[in-house]
């Protein structure tokens, strides 16, 4: 069988295809240098490149602030009112600021109620005399 001219030239690019994808598998092995691995079949793998996370990184929320001004003595109440703040640590955060009669005075010792310092610990405490807290605008 005689091939025509045309037919000649598409074996001979189909031929030349095929030896190259054949050289190609066979000596992939020698092309781990361009490569970063190879494969169980000696073909060169390019390592995959992890893709970061799309989940947002949680930020926290801004804690509420409330600023408590309390002149007098002790309140039964005033246990549950420290330990829902400390319950609620995450989101509230007070400001207590105590009065005093005078400079002889004491402030109300609230620290059996305020838990241990810390990041954790919610509750601030200053204390002023009732001149000083007129002076700094207290009420």
């Amino acid at each position: 069988m005689q091939l025509q001219p045309n037919q000649k030239f598409l074996f001979g690019a189909v031929a030349l295809t095929f030896v190259s994808v054949v050289w190609f598998l066979v000596s992939g092995y020698s092309y781990q240098h361009t490569f970063s691995s190879v494969g169980d079949h000696g073909i060169g793998i390019i390592d995959e490149v992890p893709i970061p996370s799309s989940t947002p990184v949680p930020t926290p929320a801004p804690r509420i602030s409330i600023i408590a001004i309390w002149r007098g003595h002790t309140r039964p109440y005033l246990n549950n009112f420290f330990t829902s703040f400390r319950a609620n640590s995450d989101t509230v955060e007070l400001l207590w600021v105590g009065i005093r009669g005078d400079d002889e005075d004491q402030c109300l010792d609230i620290s059996p109620w305020t838990g241990p310092p810390g990041e954790s610990n919610n509750i601030k405490v200053v204390c002023f005399s009732v001149t000083e807290c007129k002076s700094s605008g207290c009420f």
